[in-house]
């Protein structure tokens, strides 16, 4: 199912799954000034996507260089109550989604 979701501080387009959701993150970074930047100096002309990096990026002289994206969490005293919400969340938007309800559950 493809979202419609805030992060970043933007509104931006989620497919669904861990793809999707790294696609998002590549893709506010890449529209952030340290992002465009680190293309331009690279000089990426084309995105492949790849499971192991993530993302694979032609450069100059045929060359391709890999991009994994990786979830850091710093434990906050709300981490581990935020992270069973959006457990739960999730199991509860994939048990309605296998009964051809399509739900979006939002966590703030």
């Amino acid at each position: 199912m493809t979202e419609f979701v805030h992060k970043g501080g933007q509104f931006i387009i989620q497919d669904d799954g861990q793809k999707g959701l790294e696609a998002t993150y590549l893709a506010l970074f890449t529209r952030n000034n340290l992002g465009a930047e680190w293309m331009k100096e690279n000089g990426i002309t084309t995105k492949i996507s790849s499971e192991c990096p993530d993302f694979l990026f032609k450069v100059p002289n045929d060359k391709i260089i890999g991009l994994e994206i990786v979830n850091v969490n710093v434990p906050t005293e709300n981490f581990k109550a935020t992270a069973r919400l959006n457990t739960i969340g999730r199991k509860v938007i994939a048990y309605f989604k296998e009964k051809g309800i399509l739900l979006s559950i939002v966590i703030d």
